[in-house]
């Protein structure tokens, strides 16, 4: 009776001590269906990404817009198509030169430099009457008297889905387009 008890101890580590293969396939058919359902929600966030993004760009064009008339002063949009990304600038004295110099703004939350998203990026900036640029800076300009340069923005994700925000001049107003549109104004 004393090799009964001995011996069932060992049994059970034996036991315990690994997977089954039937542990396992039930383990990996598990990961694979998680996997299944999250990897086409990662493509829905770069979609999120994108619309997102044209909407933060949009509602900084509509503020700079409403501002430059309220505060009668002057507004640069700079976009920076080599780095994805884009900020404000507005005319500042200097005390020790006594001359007027843009300056970028980063006293305001919503007007402080943004980067675009992983993934997303500048396809085309088009500014008045100017050459649609691919690469280097444009600069769009916002006037104290309610005017600022007509504008289409494209932006695209890796996928080439695409937002076309349009700023219409006199009014401040920013369409905002799902694809690739043409605004017959720029």
């Amino acid at each position: 009776m004393s090799i009964l008890p001995a011996l069932a101890p060992r049994r059970i580590l034996r036991r315990t001590s690994g997977f089954t293969l039937i542990e396992l396939s039930i383990a990996l058919l598990l990961l694979t269906l998680m996997f299944s359902i999250a990897i086409p929600r990662f493509s829905e966030l770069t979609e999120v990404n994108l619309r997102s993004s044209a909407r933060q760009l949009a509602a900084m064009m509509r503020f700079l817009y409403a501002e430059a008339g309220f505060k009668k002063t002057y507004f640069s949009l700079i976009f920076d198509l080599s780095t994805q990304s884009y900020w404000v600038e507005a005319p500042r004295l200097n005390p020790e030169t006594k001359e007027i110099q843009m300056v970028e703004i980063s006293d305001q939350s919503l007007i402080l430099r943004r980067k675009l998203p992983a993934g997303i990026r500048f396809r085309e900036i088009k500014i008045g009457s100017q050459e649609a640029l691919h690469d280097g800076k444009a600069e769009m300009h916002f006037f104290p008297g309610g005017y600022a340069d007509p504008a289409s923005i494209h932006i695209q994700d890796r996928k080439e889905r695409e937002f076309t925000l349009f700023l219409i001049p006199l009014s401040g107003r920013v369409l905002v387009q799902a694809g690739n549109l043409e605004f017959p104004g720029t």
